[in-house]
Formats: structure tokens, sequence, C-alpha cells
């Protein structure tokens, strides 16, 4: 069970007052806050098509084998 969505809005408001009354940096605010709730996935069949056949050492493996 985690907390609620509004908690972290909540969390970010209270941060972004407090920042903005004592004239400090906010460490959480609302945009990180968006940021954190949006989901991160990641297609890389192009970079592996495009990218990775150019490299010079294509794999971790082949790139430490020469040290």
């Amino acid at each position: 069970m985690g907390l609620p969505e509004s908690a972290f809005y909540a969390a970010a408001c209270l941060c972004e007052t407090f920042a903005g009354v004592f004239h400090t940096a906010a460490p959480l605010n609302r945009d990180i806050v968006q940021m954190g709730m949006t989901s991160v996935v990641a297609d890389t069949s192009r970079m592996k098509r495009e990218i990775v056949a150019e490299l010079i050492y294509p794999t971790f493996d082949k790139g430490i084998a020469l040290v």
C-alpha cells in the first residue's frame, strides 16, 4: 500500500511555499513529482540498429577484453 498521489503534490507544494517564504531552493516541487509519476519505457531497438553497429566496442565485454 502506497501513498496517494495527492500526498506527493501536497509535500511538493509545502516545499515550494517554504522555499518562497524563506528564499531558498526547493528540493521538491510539483514538476519533479509530475516527472516521477510518468511511466518510463525506452525502446532501444533503433539505437541498437543504427549506432551499435558503428561502435568500436559495441559491448562491455569486447571493450574490457583489451584492458
